[in-house]
């Protein structure tokens, strides 16, 4: 198992430069499929389970349209934020907490929809309560992230005040760290969680970030408002097939695709993770659903507890994080 945690974490942050078909430059005529563009499209971190729907979304993308994607990957979501913003990449995946934060830091981006609209987070411990977490280690990502607010939220709902919070960047880092004794108990990534149970059935979920805050999102598409306001017509045409794209993995076939690449990419050594992590994700709806953009009322129970948790001082707008018009008319297309 530890050899599994270590391919992950050695998997080469690089630039793919991977155009999954042939196609033009990026940002170019959305004229007949012959000419369709090359989408520049930023990721982080190494390509995992969680990335197989972004890929899998971009392929129903290029079905559709004829327009590619030409995948470049980097460290963090912050780095995401910063090549949209510098124009280094045109669409970027990141993190919806990084992006608010550059935002409210002057960062000329948008979001246009989320990518993963559920966090699939577990809090995973080698006690049967959380209560009995007193005078613990207590494993989360980095201070002012949501696992350290989601961390000090779920100690604090059972009078736990002498548990030791840990940073432990990256959730194999802390999966690690608890099959080897570090830690007592770390939010982990679902995937994560199937493979420490696995090698020490101890230990055991005693919750999930997604029952913590109504609107659980973890990942967006960012544009920035340049690339938005002269590339209108171009994203018009992306974001309902992109959208559809998601929405196609919950259906039968998207199913069998997800399967399929998870099992010749990440799940290579066990392919029977690959059927439970697609089943937890088509479970907790992780992926964005056509008919249902953000709504005012979520966004601001995110913003609630993100001020709640210290984990911000203030919050852009919801008009100034947001622009949800392609995602609206691509709901009222489909109905």
């Amino acid at each position: 198992m530890r050899g599994a945690w270590a391919l992950r974490l050695a998997a080469p942050v690089v630039a793919l430069a991977l155009a999954l078909v042939a196609g033009g430059a990026a940002g170019g005529s959305t004229g007949d499929r012959s000419q369709a563009p090359t989408l520049r499209v930023g990721l982080f971190g190494t390509l995992d389970e969680g990335k197989i729907g972004d890929q899998l979304a971009f392929d129903t993308l290029r079905r559709k349209t004829g327009i590619t994607a030409q995948y470049s990957t980097f460290v963090s979501p912050q780095a995401v934020v910063v090549a949209v913003t510098r124009g280094d990449v045109d669409i970027g995946i990141s993190g919806l907490h990084s992006t608010v934060q550059a935002i409210a830091q002057g960062a000329p981006l948008r979001a246009l929809a989320v990518v993963k609209q559920t966090n699939e987070w577990v809090f995973v411990s080698n006690t049967p309560t959380v209560a009995e977490l007193r005078g613990k280690k207590v494993g989360y990502q980095t201070p002012g992230t949501e696992t350290h607010a989601f961390a000090k939220v779920l100690l604090a709902r059972v009078g736990v005040r002498d548990a030791e919070l840990i940073a432990v960047p990256g959730s194999p880092n802390r999966a690690a760290a608890l099959v080897g004794g570090v830690l007592d108990a770390a939010w982990l990534n679902y995937v994560d969680f199937i493979r420490v149970v696995r090698e020490k059935p101890a230990l055991r979920a005693l919750a999930s970030a997604r029952s913590l805050v109504p609107f659980s999102a973890l990942q967006v598409i960012v544009v920035s408002e340049s690339y938005l306001e002269s590339h209108r017509a171009l994203l018009t045409k992306v974001l309902p097939k992109l959208l559809l794209g998601y929405e196609l993995l919950y259906e039968p076939a998207g199913r069998v695709r997800w399967l399929a690449r998870a099992r010749a990419t990440v799940f290579t050594a066990t392919p029977a993770d690959a059927t439970r992590v697609y089943e937890n994700y088509r479970r907790i709806h992780l992926w964005p659903r056509v008919k249902s953009p953000v709504t005012r009322a979520q966004w601001e129970s995110r913003v609630l507890f993100w001020l709640a948790g210290g984990i911000v001082e203030s919050v852009p707008s919801f008009e100034r994080v947001w622009d949800l018009s392609f995602w609206r008319a691509a709901a009222r297309a489909s109905r």
